[in-house]
């Protein structure tokens, strides 16, 4: 049965939240099975795979880059990076920070996100104040 200890403990509220199922092959009356859905699906996955499910350990601890350069000049190439998170765990919490070449801080992309399993992120190539960054390494 439904109880709302059932949600992921670091949540402040649960409304709205929808609990789902990691795998379809654990048993649906034991708590363990379910999490809440990630905050990258919006809180919820109706009609498709579940945010939270899990195939095994194959695919985890990967973070893969759209580009391995970013060109923030609006011309609708590489003007953006996508940046896919794959942690096999549905009660990952990410925080992306940028940082410079020489390790100063440039911009926080997210901070405390529940992730899911999976979460992709968008870095638009700018600063904490909006400007775009310099060409260079970025981490």
């Amino acid at each position: 049965l439904y109880n709302e200890k059932m949600h992921y403990s670091l949540l402040s509220g649960k409304e709205g939240i929808s609990l789902e199922k990691i795998r379809p092959d654990l048993p649906s009356d034991e708590s363990v099975s379910w999490h809440s859905a990630s905050e990258s699906s919006g809180w919820g996955t109706p009609g498709n795979q579940n945010s939270v499910f899990t195939k095994g350990q194959d695919e985890t601890g990967k973070i893969n880059l759209s580009s391995q350069r970013i060109s923030p000049d609006n011309d609708g190439y590489e003007d953006v990076l996508v940046i896919d998170i794959i942690t096999g765990d549905p009660g990952t919490i990410v925080t992306l920070t940028i940082y410079d070449e020489t390790g100063s801080y440039v911009r926080k992309i997210t901070e405390n996100f529940l992730a899911g399993n999976r979460a992709s992120l968008i870095w638009d190539g700018t600063a904490d104040d909006g400007t775009p960054v310099r060409r260079g390494i970025y981490i």
